[in-house]
């Protein structure tokens, strides 16, 4: 227990980092991503309170704010990655699906606010161990919605990394494939937690959304130059010997 409240104490002090660091920046994506990682800091903060609880009541709250920044999280962070692979006006213009996923989102935070008190979401099985209570989700309906919503985030944003993965030349895919991993990694590792049975007392996942957050930070505004310049020399050497066709579209 001890070893998962300082992983968890680690991670907050790295989301805070970031977070400064993302608003000391002054273009608009630097301060998108500093918004998302100060909401992870409150989704890891939620969860380590939760853990760490020994009340029941408590623990649901926790909870409940933990779900809830998640769906913000993810949110924001499919936000970030449309401006960030530059999309196609055409496709940025989803009124209909960005005023779906708000609405759904007030609606699931509305729920998990009184499930609390109501369990109208989820319910909780606990275990008492030496020192800690374990505490183990027994979902209802509400809750799995709640759980196709984040999976459906997931999967637009994987879809839309994959489709820059597409229009980009292979060998500057990966940096959206390190993002891409990170948010597999952190896929798996919660269903490995929600389906793997009582094997698993604690949700590592949600220290991987911060992993995915660093990964964003790292491979957006830490890309290494030099890295770049050094697979562009490689494929000008590779191809020096193609005929190349230039066009002149002012008519000369």
């Amino acid at each position: 227990m001890v070893a998962y409240q300082a992983l968890f104490c680690a991670v907050i002090l790295l989301d805070c980092w970031i977070a400064v660091r993302c608003f000391q920046m002054k273009n608009a994506n630097g301060k998108h991503l500093g918004k998302i990682m100060s909401l992870g800091v409150g989704i890891s903060l939620c969860y380590l309170l939760a853990i760490s609880s020994q009340s029941y009541f408590w623990n649901s709250f926790f909870s409940s704010g933990l779900f809830i920044g998640i769906d913000y999280v993810l949110i924001l962070l499919f936000y970030f990655v449309i401006r960030f692979t530059k999309l196609p006006r055409r496709m940025q213009k989803w009124k209909t699906v960005r005023m779906a996923l708000w609405l759904y989102a007030a609606a699931d935070t509305v729920i998990l606010c009184i499930n609390p008190f109501y369990e109208i979401a989820l319910s909780y099985e606990t275990i008492n161990r030496d020192t800690y209570v374990v505490y183990h989700y027994l979902p209802g309906i509400l809750y799995r919605c709640h759980l196709i919503y984040c999976y459906i985030l997931l999967a637009l944003i994987i879809g839309t990394l994959l489709w820059k993965c597409a229009h980009t030349p292979q060998m500057y895919c990966s940096k959206y494939m390190r993002i891409i991993n990170s948010l597999l990694a952190t896929i798996g590792l919660n269903m490995l937690f929600l389906f793997g049975g009582s094997r698993f007392e604690f949700d590592v996942s949600i220290c991987f959304y911060s992993l995915c957050g660093a990964m964003v930070y790292i491979n957006v505004f830490h890309y290494l130059e030099r890295e770049t310049l050094i697979q562009t020399r490689e494929m000008l050497m590779e191809h020096c010997g193609m005929k190349i066709a230039f066009f002149d579209y002012e008519g000369y």
